[in-house]
């Protein structure tokens, strides 16, 4: 009996425990899943929430209208249009072959990529293709297949096609969930401006995503984008684009970039980049390098030599601290010697005795050594840095380069001595431009900008629209380099550089016209210097005695005649003389020139009535069509100077390609050795005009205007001015008590 007691006893024992332990695993269970249960509830309710809704409901978004860009005077350069893309929703697509070979003709894909896509009901929705056409989407449309269907997405559109290519940028190919991102250009620089905010609609749907009959729908509109208007002006765009174009052919150059801006304000009226794309079809296809390469904006992000044209620079500096004035005289045997090297000038022979005003007309080197040397290194840097030079200018523009300055404490001789004449520095073109309208607009470093306006549109409570504006640009005054003083000193000497000087090839009969020409040397990966391979430019500013405009061309490795006096001065006046026209400013009969009448035969309608209008001719026409075929008034007559209308008919004709005819090309600044050989590369025959003064300087005129068509074998007549300036005696010898410097 003992023994079952205390056997009875072991087992109610072993219950309890067992009983106790299952309680406790029970308890510690239920707290664990109580914790983890919290632990869910709390930490990843938001993640299953979003989870649940994707199941029971569908989202479709709703693509803002990225905002419009416009040109200053409210003509579109870039805008989104509505297109249609196709998406599918596999598990309401029955059939799903027979659908493919329907769809294949219409998209142009194979029927097997299309059945993969609709066919596979691991996605709910799905793209087929995007961005089709209108007639694409019509025959889609009239197919009327369940579980296809056509959604609006914005494509963007530029109306000029490679006008500003560089500046404007472009968008990603396709929008985003939040928008249409752009990707370069303008349209990267204000895109949290142009891209809107998306909406959305919400649909119930099943487990197999099909929308619920009767189900409820969420709808959030989308707030389309803001517009931005620049500072360009269109119309002076495609005039600097053609000048820069046509420089480009001439010189066959790697590149040609140029601007045209407000010396007073900052604004940028044109900005031009060859070689240029398409936006509307970016090049895409080019390797990442070379897509980057053929999109950058070489305005803003070039390094490179100015050249002859930062002497402006160095002699504002020299006559604001008083080192220098006009009446000094500089003597050039060719060459001057800094520390044992010799550094030529581009005149080989030497200049002889010249004026400060004749040291920049004929671009002379040694001559800006001396004043360097005037001036010393701590004002050569402390003016260099002032004018803006190794720091960026702050336009609206992303990616722009700092130009590059040596080290002042690193600086030996050689080096701020040659940066006089614009050497050992590199700058950016922006840089350059904004440092030149600092020389004549007063003396006032302004920051340059292409931005005008921000402004979106408002829909009315009566159902009317209109622009409400939320910033308007204002000019950005930095700071006063020089006094006004010597800032008008500076327009004339650049004036007298265009009248008489190595930027001859820059002046528009009626105006005045001031400015410089550069030829700088480039250089390799290395550092070496690439032998033949130069930078000839211009920059200028006209008319003089109104508001003007500076403009400044930069012609990338020409070949043949490297010199700006002939790669970019010609192409300025190009430009100048039809923007003067087309803002109407008035010639001046001091400035017009006793010219012989041009033969006009061969030439396009519309160069000839800007040829004529700044010759101060009313045109009539005589029949219809794009060439002029004879002309009222003889070529060759002299014109003399008179601000009354003379008339001039002209005759016309449509002209069709002619295999036998040819181009006439624009003689300006060549020699005589070279124009001989380009027109004799054409069929054409060079005669020399009986008015010449000698053989040894550059044509200046040609009786038959640069772009006229003609027959092969037509002869061209060339005029010359020798290239001697006036008081400038090349001969000369240094005076008894005068020995030359070195």
């Amino acid at each position: 009996m003992l023994f079952n007691k205390n056997t009875q006893s072991n087992t109610i024992a072993n219950i309890k425990h067992r009983t106790f332990v299952l309680m406790m695993a029970f308890i510690i269970f239920f707290v664990g899943i109580s914790a983890r249960l919290a632990y869910i509830q709390f930490s990843w309710s938001d993640e299953l929430r979003d989870k649940a809704e994707g199941q029971w409901t569908r989202e479709l978004g709703i693509y803002p209208k990225r905002g419009t860009i416009y040109d200053c005077n409210g003509i579109i350069l870039a805008a989104s249009v509505t297109r249609y893309s196709l998406q599918a929703i596999p598990n309401d697509i029955k059939n799903a072959d027979s659908i493919a070979v329907l769809l294949s003709p219409i998209l142009d894909m194979t029927v097997d990529e299309i059945y993969n896509k609709i066919s596979d009901k691991t996605d709910a929705l799905v793209w087929v293709k995007r961005l089709l056409t209108d007639e694409q989407a019509q025959r889609i449309r009239d197919l009327a297949v369940t579980g296809l269907e056509l959604i609006d997405e914005p494509a963007r559109v530029y109306p000029f096609n490679n006008l500003a290519s560089q500046v404007l940028g472009f968008t990603m190919k396709y929008a985003e969930a939040d928008g249409h991102p752009g990707q370069e250009g303008i349209e990267l620089y204000y895109n949290e401006e142009l891209i809107g905010e998306p909406g959305v609609i919400l649909r119930e749907t099943d487990n197999t995503g099909k929308d619920i009959p009767y189900g409820s729908e969420i709808y959030v509109d989308a707030q389309n984008g803001n517009n931005i208007t620049l500072t360009l002006d269109s119309t002076l765009q495609s005039y600097l684009q053609e000048a820069a174009e046509d420089a480009m052919l001439k010189s066959s150059a790697d590149g040609v970039y140029a601007m045209a801006s407000n010396p007073y304000t900052g604004e940028i009226y044109a900005m031009v980049n060859l070689p240029d794309y398409d936006p509307n079809e970016p090049p895409r296809n080019l390797s990442l390098s070379d897509m980057q390469a053929l999109t950058r904006n070489m305005t803003c992000q070039m390094n490179f030599e100015p050249g002859s044209t930062l002497k402006g620079v160095i002699l504002a500096a020299a006559l604001e601290e008083g080192v220098i004035s006009m009446d000094d005289k500089f003597y050039c045997p060719g060459y001057y010697v800094v520390d044992g090297v010799k550094i030529h000038c581009s005149h080989r022979d030497g200049h002889g005795w010249q004026t400060t005003q004749l040291a920049l007309s004929n671009s002379c080197n040694p001559a800006f050594i001396m004043i360097g040397e005037k001036l010393g290194k701590d004002l050569v840097y402390e003016y260099l840095e002032k004018f803006g030079f190794g720091q960026k200018t702050g336009i609206n523009i992303a990616g722009e380069e700092n130009g590059i300055m040596i080290d002042k404490d690193s600086a030996i001789r050689r080096d701020w001595l040659t940066m006089c004449f614009g050497q050992a520095i590199a700058v950016t073109p922006i840089q350059l431009m904004t440092a030149f309208n600092a020389l004549i607009n007063g003396g006032y470093i302004i920051e340059p900008n292409l931005l005008k306006e921000i402004n979106k549109t408002v829909e009315n409570d009566d159902g009317s629209q209109s622009i409400q504006t939320l910033y308007s640009s204002k000019p950005v005054i930095k700071r006063q380099v020089i006094s006004k003083k010597t800032s008008d000193k500076l327009r004339e000497i650049l004036i007298h550089c265009v009248a008489v000087g190595t930027g001859f090839e820059a002046n528009v009969d009626g105006y005045s016209v001031g400015g410089k020409t550069g030829t700088s040397q480039t250089y390799d990966g290395s550092g070496n210097v690439n032998i033949g391979v130069d930078i000839g430019s211009f920059i200028g500013f006209g008319p003089a005695d109104s508001a003007p405009i500076t403009a400044y061309i930069i012609v990338d490795n020409p070949k043949g005649v490297t010199y700006g006096s002939v790669t970019a001065a010609p192409f300025a006046s190009q430009f100048f003389e039809k923007a003067f026209s087309y803002y109407e400013y008035e010639p001046s009969l001091e400035q017009i020139k006793q010219v012989r009448m041009a033969n006009l035969v061969g030439l396009r309608v519309e160069d000839a009535i800007v040829h004529l209008n700044n010759k101060f001719f009313d045109i009539y026409f005589e029949g219809e069509g794009n060439i002029v075929a004879e002309q009222s008034i003889e070529p060759g007559k002299w014109i003399f100077p008179t601000l009354s209308r003379r008339r001039i008919t002209l005759t016309l004709t449509y002209h069709s390609y002619d295999p036998t005819m040819v181009q006439v090309p624009n003689l300006s600044g060549m020699t005589l050795l070279e124009a001989n050989s380009i027109l004799s590369m054409n069929g054409l025959v060079l005669k020399l005009g009986d008015s010449s003064v000698g053989t040894d300087g550059l044509i200046v005129e040609q009786d038959i205007i640069a772009g006229t068509y003609v027959n092969k074998g037509t002869v061209v007549t060339a005029y010359y001015h020798r290239t001697e300036y006036p008081g400038s005696d090349q001969t000369q010898t240094p005076e008894p008590d005068q020995e030359p410097t070195e």
